[in-house]
């Protein structure tokens, strides 16, 4: 009997150094859960940003596929027999414009978020952030207007006017709609940096849990 109480109080004694190998190890694989986590969810405003403004964009640039209606005093005004009807919207030409819109929006958002983290630091919440990136996100926005109505001009049976005239005038309203697209996101979720700190703090003390498991 006294080998086999040996036996038992030696087990209870390797399950309590075990215990709490144990659970550093479980800690360690619950905080690098959480670290890619919050990894993934401070991308999603950026992406969030690139798709509103590449609609925002697409949605400008549009209309410059289609022929502008019949106006009074034209030829075809007067030749026209009843109401001239608008042309019709065709769905897949304007998602095509979006995707492309957002190809090129994304690479640039990145690259500004970027350089702006390594001129104001990773305090993602200051007011100076905020609106740096917010302008940069805007500028991004009047950047991509321009091949985005080349590419418009592309599917247009007519000329449609001076390319500069056209390139500016759709690059305006591109701005305003980009410009409360970037303010309402960047002041909701802060600059995509904005977790960065807190990433790293959790990155730091998942390796610490990990060394001490090991």
């Amino acid at each position: 009997m006294s080998l086999v109480a040996q036996e038992l109080v030696a087990a209870a004694g390797r399950r309590r150094a075990a215990g709490p190998r144990a659970r550093a190890r479980s800690g360690g694989a619950a905080g690098g859960r959480v670290l890619r986590l919050r990894s993934a969810l401070r991308r999603l405003p950026l992406g969030l940003l690139a798709f509103a403004q590449a609609f925002a964009v697409a949605w400008t640039v549009y209309p410059r596929t289609e022929a502008p209606a019949p106006q009074p005093g034209d030829h075809a005004w007067w030749h026209g027999s009843g109401p001239v009807e608008p042309a019709a919207f065709r769905p897949g030409l304007f998602l095509a414009l979006v995707t492309v819109a957002f190809c090129l929006m994304l690479p640039l958002l990145v690259l500004a978020a970027r350089l702006l983290r390594r001129l104001v630091g990773s305090g993602g919440r200051a007011l100076p952030a905020q609106l740096g990136f917010a302008a940069a996100a805007t500028a991004a926005g009047a950047v991509v207007t321009v091949p985005l109505v080349l590419v418009a001009r592309a599917f247009s049976p007519v000329a449609g006017g001076p390319l500069g005239a056209v390139v500016a005038a759709d690059a305006v309203t591109a701005l305003r709609l980009c410009a409360l697209a970037a303010v309402l996101l960047v002041f909701a979720a802060g600059a995509p940096w904005a977790a960065g700190a807190g990433a790293a703090s959790l990155r730091r003390e998942s390796g610490s849990v990990q060394a001490e498991s090991s």
